[in-house]
This record gives structure tokens, sequence and C-alpha cells, in this order.
């Protein structure tokens, strides 16, 4: 399964391994500071406003291998992390969510290609990821093995510490903690909420979402814009055809947006009548809280008052998890349907032309490829041998993105010749 979405990924921006380069925050704040603080200093440093520790630590990492390898590895490293979180749900302690292991491989195969992927093959980006195996982790039943226990806790602290929107997870664990069956399990929970806060604590400014409603009067309107359109349309119908939606203008696009969210409400009610409906209804508040979050940037939300090419081609990170989980939801559909073998076929036909209207906008593009990342390895190459030792000197790098092109401090290496003795 992890091979099989690891293949997915690639194939949706090959041009990130076949002509390495780093894309925006890549190089610009994860490159550019491993590279010049060192390991320590960079891993706790903050961007933003947070830190991210799983990103940093692989930046780190790379910089203990060749230079030449460093854009490859960070988007091999992204994709390697996108994949796991995907591929996690298909572990047999997701069954109180969706019992069979073949609907849950088949939700897992559709996640990569699903739209709203601007976070495929960044370093930058892979908070997404994180925090989506956070997220899954309040649905999962916790592992029997002590040692396999308190592993998934370092996993859960790490995704807690790498995104802010991390704070979203916290009713949910506090619940997960009341309702645990055995001392050591709710002491565990315990445990991952106060990582979490403690995460939180860490952030040195918050976006308040006050701020929100004071400068702009409209954003419950524009916030139901970008709810109907880049989730619910965007998932069922796929990001091509939702966008010719547009030309009709928001009305229809809302009026469709909530007839589709009822019906994954009424898929919740159904389902959380039964045995482990509380999974389902924790899955139900992440699709609608995590694409709120976009609330808390008043100069993005106006976006989603207009027409135009930033409310259905930008911000695509903030919907990204929610239209994730929207796939689990649609397994837990399926399920309930309870198909006989006849139309279980009819099932999967209508499963394939779903995913055929993702599939047109499959290949992701915008990646840069001129000048590739050779040139500017042979740049800093040559400004490390020819500097002394204790000087450094500055390689300006160019990134597609000018706002994130930026100058690296290069530290010389060079042996500066003895100064000639004094003739006498």
């Amino acid at each position: 399964m992890f091979v099989s979405v690891t293949t997915v990924l690639a194939f949706r921006q090959p041009a990130a391994l076949a002509r390495p380069m780093f894309p925006k925050e890549d190089g610009a704040v994860f490159f550019k500071e491993a590279y010049e603080k060192g390991s320590l200093a960079a891993v706790f440093s903050y961007y933003a406003g947070y830190m991210t520790l799983p990103a940093r630590i692989v930046s780190v990492l790379c910089t203990a291998l060749p230079l030449a390898w460093a854009p490859t590895l960070y988007a091999g490293s992204a994709m390697v992390i996108a994949a796991g979180s995907m591929a996690f749900f298909a572990l047999p302690h997701f069954r109180a969510v969706i019992s069979s292991d073949l609907v849950r491989g088949f939700v897992v195969l559709a996640m990569p290609l699903m739209p709203n992927a601007e976070a495929i093959m960044r370093l930058s980006a892979v908070l997404w990821y994180t925090l989506f195996v956070l997220i899954l982790i309040t649905l999962m039943t916790l592992p029997a093995s002590r040692l396999s226990l308190w592993l998934l806790l370092i996993v859960g602290a790490l995704a807690a510490w790498s995104n802010p929107v991390s704070v979203v997870c916290l009713p949910i664990l506090a619940v997960r903690a009341f309702r645990a069956e055995t001392r050591e399990h709710r002491a565990w929970w315990v445990a991952l909420v106060v990582a979490t806060v403690a995460y939180a604590l860490s952030a040195e400014h918050v976006h308040s979402a006050l701020d929100t409603l004071r400068q702009k009067p409209g954003w419950p309107l524009w916030l139901a814009n970008a709810l109907s359109l880049r989730v619910f349309c965007f998932f069922f119908f796929g990001d091509t055809l939702a966008h010719c939606f547009l030309l009709a203008g928001w009305g229809p696009i809302l009026q469709l947006g909530l007839l589709l969210a009822a019906g994954c409400v009424l898929t919740v009610w159904v389902r959380q009548r039964r045995a482990g409906g509380f999974a389902v209804l924790t899955l139900f508040y992440f699709v609608l809280v995590l694409p709120m979050m976009v609330a808390l940037r008043p100069e993005w939300l106006a976006d989603f008052g207009t027409l135009e090419a930033p409310a259905w081609a930008w911000h695509g990170r903030y919907f990204y998890l929610s239209v994730l989980l929207l796939c689990i939801l649609g397994g837990v559909g399926f399920e309930l349907a309870r198909f006989s073998p006849p139309r279980g076929i009819l099932a999967i036909g209508f499963f394939a032309g779903w995913l055929s209207l993702h599939a047109l906008s499959f290949r992701q593009g915008g990646w840069q490829a001129v000048p590739g990342w050779k040139h500017y390895d042979r740049l800093i190459q040559s400004a490390e041998a020819s500097t002394p030792r204790g000087v450094t000197t500055n390689v300006h790098v160019v990134l597609a993105d000018v706002e994130f092109s930026f100058d690296l401090v290069v530290k010389g290496r060079r042996d500066s010749p003895a100064p000639p003795e004094p003739s006498h």
C-alpha cells in the first residue's frame, strides 16, 4: 500500500525528482537555515511564529549528505512522509472506523489523487501530513504492544509539534483520555494532550479570529463559500469540473455545497447510532473545523468573495486534509450501503468514474526547471573552495517564486597561505 501511494505521488509531481530544485520555503527557509545555523539551532528555529520539528529534523539530516542531493532528498522525504501518513490508515487499528480492510485499502489508494494537493513533494508542507497523522491517531484503537504504544506517542508528539493547527485536536484528545479503558491508556492520551498544549504555548504569536470578525464583516459567507467549493465540490466532482461551476456564481455553489454536506451529515447520523459512532463524529468534526483555519488569515479569506483565481487555485493546504478525511467518510458510507456482489460491481464502476474526475488534474505543475540545482551547487562549492576559512561570502539563489529567492551565506574552507617571513 505504501509503495502504491508513493508511486502515485511521484507521478503527480515528477519534476521534483527529475529536475530537482527547491520550491519556496524549502530553499529560502529550511535549506538556508540548516546550512547556515547547523543542527540544533536549525531544528528549533521558528518560522511564521512556530516550530515545525519533523521538517526541520529532515533538513538538518540532509546537510550531512552531499550538497548536490539536497533538493532531491527534500522532495523524496516529503513524498515518503506523505505516503506514510496516508498508508497509516490501512492498519487494522482503524477497523472501528471502517471494518473492512479491503474498503480501507481503496480509501488509501484514493487519497493521493485528491485535489488541493499543493503540499505534494514540498518539505515545508509536510506539516499538513504530520497533522493528518495526529488526526488519524485520535480515530484509532491503540496498539496492544507496550513498545508500539509508546513509539506511537513519539510519533504523535512530533506530529503535534509540527503544525499550530494541531490545537483543534485537543478536544478529541481530551475526550479519548476521559474515555480510556485502562490507566495506561489514560496516561498515554494525557501525555499527548500535554505535548500538544506545550506546543501551542511555544508559539510566538497566534492570529486572532476576532480580528477577522472586525476587519471583514462578510467572513461567514466567504467561509461558507470556501467550504462549499474547495471541500465538498472539489471532493465530489474534482477541481476541474468544480471550477466550471464558478461560471454560475457563488449562489449555486453554496447551495450545492450545503446539499453535499447534508448527505455527509446523514451518513454520520446513521453511523453514529451503531458501535464506533464516536470515531465518525470525530471525523466529520475535523472535516468542518480544519478549513475554518483559513478564517484566521483575513487577508486570504476575502478571496472567497470573488470569482478570481485565488478562490479556486490558491490556499489549497487549508482544505487538503478535509478532502482526505472525506475519502474516509466515503468509505464509511460504502460500508453502510452493504452492497451485494452484483451491486458491488456497479459500485466499483462508480468509484472508478469518480476517480476519473480527479484524474483531470492529476499532474501538478509549477516546478522550477531552469536554472536547476546543479548550477547553484557548483557556485556554492566554488565559493567554499575559494573563500578563506573564517570568511563568508554570499551566493544568490533565484527561485521561480522570486519573493522566495535568497542569499546563502557560505563559509570559506580554503586554508590561507602563511604570511611571508619579514626580511632582515
